[in-house]
């Protein structure tokens, strides 16, 4: 069976990565000054956690400069530092800090993943927040040119999203034109 696949840029992924590193940053120096506010625990286990807290930052900002580029960081490693804080806002009591952390995390995941589009004969798979199934008799055309994908719907809607993927263009377009016309 004949299946093409393209992976997309995520032109935001950048932008992405520097939110969420900010989001960390700022919540970790929240972190480390509502420890020292915390006048109750004993003085072992106040060094022990901010030790812990210097440790994790200092990791990350030698990560960050050794990279030269934010663009270069893990997604997990922003991952697991939403959870460390978010474990410590459900510690102090602030339910709703934490659960807030815990869903920008999600979306920051979801956001970190890789776009795919496919197309088959069956239907074209288009990327998304949710993944989107456009079936043949719902389109119009589908046309590859110089790199830009154009698929065009009955719904007057039209989707282009450029292709950095060397593919031939020819045998790609009568592929596509077969399945229109079997739709029909």
């Amino acid at each position: 069976m004949k299946e093409y696949s393209f992976l997309l840029p995520n032109a935001k992924l950048n932008t992405y990565h520097w939110f969420a590193f900010l989001l960390v940053l700022l919540n970790g120096v929240f972190v480390y000054y509502s420890m020292r506010m915390d006048m109750q625990q004993p003085a072992a286990l106040f060094f022990a956690r901010s030790a812990l807290v210097v440790a994790f930052f200092s990791i990350s900002f030698f990560l960050l400069f050794r990279n030269r580029s934010i663009g270069h960081y893990s997604g997990q490693f922003f991952f697991t530092a939403f959870i460390f804080i978010t474990g410590f806002y459900f510690s102090l009591g602030l339910n709703w800090l934490a659960i807030l952390l815990l869903l920008l995390a999600m979306l920051y995941l979801m956001s970190n993943k890789k776009l795919r589009i496919r197309i088959s004969k069956e239907n074209i798979s288009y990327p998304g927040f949710l993944q989107r199934t456009i079936e043949w008799k719902e389109l119009n055309n589908v046309i590859l040119k110089d790199g830009l994908l154009t698929i065009d719907l009955h719904s007057d809607h039209i989707l282009q999203v450029e292709i950095k993927e060397s593919v031939n263009e020819k045998e790609f377009n009568d592929f596509c034109r077969e399945q229109l016309n079997v739709a029909e």
